[in-house]
């Protein structure tokens, strides 16, 4: 059976070796290269990019990162949240950021802040003024949205101090 003979027999597949009509407003414009660029994004699908095994690359996107973070959040909830952060350093020993927290979730005049990483902004602004540093230890989230990932722990450098002379980094980078 040749095309011809499909054709003639009337019905749904009489046009269908026929080139499509053009469009009376868009014409030919939906081409081929038209329907690849539309998977460009922002508008579409994009293969992802090859993975790339780079630690200083690595790095460096990180601190990016953490200074857009900062950058984007609320400098009135930065402030709050170092004055806690500071606060649970006088107080504990050691500590993972689920105790900041936790008081900050107790705190009703906390503002909001569509950046809440800008937590580890701060934590790196913390550790840098001698207020906490890191350790090697770990310990499971019990924040119900971090399905148990794991925190690093922070010492204390100011346990048992008065928390008021500290107060005063958390205005310094906010």
């Amino acid at each position: 059976m040749s095309k011809t003979d499909v054709q003639g027999q009337g019905g749904l597949f009489d046009n269908l070796f026929e080139p499509p009509a053009l469009d009376p407003i868009w014409g030919d414009r939906f081409i081929k290269k038209d329907r690849q660029d539309a998977n460009i994004k922002p508008y579409g699908r994009r293969e992802p990019e090859p993975e790339t095994f780079d630690p200083e690359l690595a790095s460096e996107l990180t601190e990016q990162a953490i200074e857009r973070a900062d950058e984007h959040a609320n400098p009135d909830w930065k402030k709050i949240f170092m004055q806690t952060l500071i606060d649970v350093a006088v107080s504990e020993e050691s500590f993972t950021t689920d105790q900041v927290w936790r008081r900050l979730a107790d705190n009703p005049h906390v503002p909001k802040t569509h950046e809440r990483r800008a937590a580890g902004a701060l934590v790196k602004r913390a550790v840098r003024a001698n207020v906490i540093s890191y350790s090697a230890a770990t310990r499971p989230s019990e924040r119900a949205h971090c399905h148990g990932s794991i925190l690093r722990v922070y010492e204390s450098k100011i346990h048992g101090k008065e928390p008021e002379q500290f107060y005063a980094l958390a205005t310094a980078g906010a």
